[in-house]
């Protein structure tokens, strides 16, 4: 396995135990105060669940059984939780933070959905529940709660059964004001919502017999989009191209609000801009004598806004720092197999899932 081969130099800070399932039903709080907790489930017997900070695991337990794949949902330790469970033939769906229990509600969780400013945080689902009156009906209540657990809105309604599908679904916008569609396959239109009561507030449109291949949204107002291989900025309700000095169609959208920093990557190179749109640094490799196709790149924005990338016959990853504005980097002990499972990094550590595993290292 790479990285035990590479990490000979590296400081090894946390290691969990056997229990800590990676995948759904463990992820790394990569958008909390403290991005390297460890939010897992207990497969033992899927009814204990906690965050792992350096080791040490704030347990909670659940009145029922923790449901495979779906995970414990939660933004830091001490935030809201969102943990869907089963007892007999019955889902449900718990509030809970810090270890109280804050509110129940039957049903199964579907769509979800969490935000946070560190300060302020607002969670959203959509429950469904069979109709017992009919084998082709079932009823949908879709949530929006705060951190507290109080409700925020409430609206139910009834669906026919063999419509249920996994189209477009809200997600909120980066200041928490408002929800923009996505979907696992391009648009041709994203709607915008308000975050308060659902109530359209707009849309974002690909340009015409185009369609939204990616789309990232700072607020009802302000995004990023790529359509047709071609980065584009929204404002004022509209797109509008940006002038990005890429050699290749774009195909990846990053966005980090904390750093205020976007990252649009093509075949072979990437840019770096900030929320406004100006273009603050582009990476594009050396091409190899006598070969016609660009190097492949692999690029990620850490946490604090630097860069972390591979391309194509890289060994080892390497990082353009922030504070440098991208001039200085340095090459971070993990190969390629390594990087696919890094969950969140800055220039000096690293956060990964390795064989399910939480593991924290430091270079």
């Amino acid at each position: 396995m790479m990285i035990k081969a590479k990490l000979g130099t590296a400081l090894l800070l946390v290691a969990t135990t056997s229990n800590a399932n990676a995948g759904p039903d463990g992820v790394f709080l990569c958008d909390s105060q403290a991005p390297y907790d460890f939010l897992t489930s207990d497969l033992n017997n899927y009814r204990q669940f906690g965050i792992r900070r350096n080791g040490q695991s704030l347990s909670d337990t659940d009145t029922g059984a923790l449901i495979a794949g779906q995970g414990v949902k939660a933004t830091s330790a001490k935030g809201l939780m969102v943990v869907p469970s089963q007892i007999g033939e019955q889902g449900w769906i718990e509030l809970r933070k810090q270890g109280r229990l804050l509110r129940k509600i039957p049903g199964w969780i579907q769509f979800w959905d969490t935000w946070t400013d560190g300060r302020r945080e607002k969670v959203t689902f959509t429950v469904w529940d069979a109709d017992p009156g009919s084998r082709f009906t079932a009823w949908e209540t879709r949530y929006i709660f705060d951190g507290n657990g109080s409700l925020l809105f409430e609206k139910r309604y009834q669906v026919e059964i063999e419509e249920e599908d996994f189209g477009p679904h809200p997600v909120f916008t980066a200041d928490g004001e408002a929800f923009y569609e996505q979907a696992g396959d391009p648009l041709s239109v994203a709607r915008l919502y308000s975050a308060t009561d659902f109530r359209p507030i707009g849309k974002v449109e690909a340009p015409k017999d185009q369609q939204l291949e990616q789309l990232v949204m700072a607020s009802a107002t302000k995004g990023f989009a790529i359509s047709a291989g071609r980065a584009y900025r929204f404002e004022h309700g509209a797109l509008q191209p940006l002038s990005l000095p890429l050699t290749s169609a774009a195909r990846k959208i990053q966005m980090d609000t904390r750093s205020r920093r976007v990252l649009i990557e093509s075949w072979g190179d990437f840019a770096v801009m900030d929320l406004a749109g100006t273009l603050l640094y582009h990476f594009a490799s050396p091409q190899p004598a006598g070969v016609s196709m660009p190097q492949g790149i692999n690029a990620r924005l850490a946490i604090d806004g630097s860069v972390g990338f591979m391309r194509t016959g890289d060994e080892m990853m390497t990082v353009l720092t922030r504070h440098s504005g991208y001039t200085l980097s340095r090459m971070v002990p993990l190969g390629r197999d390594d990087w696919n499972r890094v969950a969140c990094f800055t220039p000096n550590s690293a956060a990964l899932l390795v064989d399910d595993q939480p593991l924290l290292i430091k270079f």
